[in-house]
Formats: structure tokens, sequence, C-alpha cells
């Protein structure tokens, strides 16, 4: 299957974080980042969470359209297009961007400044203090040329997540 890149001009208007916030509080998880180890504004070391919740697990979400067309030309642009594709799987689920607890970003290495670009995209995306536990990898290949991230995440809910499909 071949696929068009997308450049920004097709991603007008695409946002940075998610518009679809979970109302009230959030459930209670501890972030767990003891002293012993390395310390990071850009993810916590563990997430402990709650007995009695829902645990919602979202496959990994890639920079393409409804259309299966790459979008953005660029790390950046690719890891936020990602990031709203995991919005919209998140909000079908029932859970938000507030509940992800861990994220596993994959994206193609390219420069050593790959995994700030990232970092940098994930702050801001999730602009809070308490960040998920998280684990990026430099791969050389991504399911289809032209992709150069893909990012999945667990989240944990207050009550039983809907399901659709």
């Amino acid at each position: 299957m071949a696929l068009a890149v997308v450049g920004p001009a097709s991603i007008a208007g695409a946002q940075t974080g998610c518009d679809a916030r979970r109302e009230g509080p959030p459930v209670k998880v501890r972030h767990v980042n003891p002293e012993s180890l390395f310390e990071s504004d850009a993810y916590s070391s563990a997430v402990v969470v709650p007995p009695g919740r829902a645990t919602v697990h979202i496959s990994g979400q890639i920079p393409v359209s409804a259309s299966y067309e790459v979008l953005g030309d660029d790390l950046r642009g690719q890891v936020g297009v990602a990031l709203d594709n995991l919005c919209e799987a998140l909000a079908a689920a029932g859970v938000s961007a507030d509940d992800v607890i861990r994220l596993n970003v994959q994206y193609v290495y390219e420069t050593p400044r790959d995994p700030f670009v990232i970092s940098e995209e994930l702050k801001a995306f999730f602009a809070r203090e308490d960040m998920p536990a998280t684990t990026m990898a430099g791969v050389s290949h991504l399911i289809v040329d032209g992709i150069r991230v893909q990012v999945d995440a667990v989240a944990v809910g207050a009550m039983r997540p809907k399901v659709s499909n």
C-alpha cells in the first residue's frame, strides 16, 4: 500500500493537546520517583494504580489521517498528529489524556536530538506536573515508510470505560 506524505498545509488547524478532557477530578494514582534514580520532568519512574479502576490499553497511534495519509513532514509535526490520534482513541474508550499513566514511544532514529524533540512535545501535550511513566526507543523502521513515530498508551479511568466496536 502506497501512502502519501502530507505536509503542514494538510494539518493546518491541528492542535496540541487533547480538547477532550475528563470532567471531574482525576483518578488518584501514585507517581513514584525514587531519589536513587535519575530525575526527569519528562516522565515518572513508576505509576501505581489503585484497585478497582478501569485500565485502558491504546494501540500504537501513528501520524496518519482516517484515509491513511501520512501527516506531518518532520518529527515534531508527526508527534503532534500521533498524539491527536491518541486523543481520539482515548475519548472513544471513555478516558482522556489526563488519565494516561504509561506511554511507549517508538521513533525512527535520525539524530541524537530526536528524543529531546519528542520530550518537548510530550511535556507540552500533557502539560501537567506528574508525567506518565514513559519509554522511548529509536528504531530503524516503523510499519510504513515516511512514518517517524508511534505512540501507545495505558490510561486509568474512574469507571468502566464505554467500549465502541
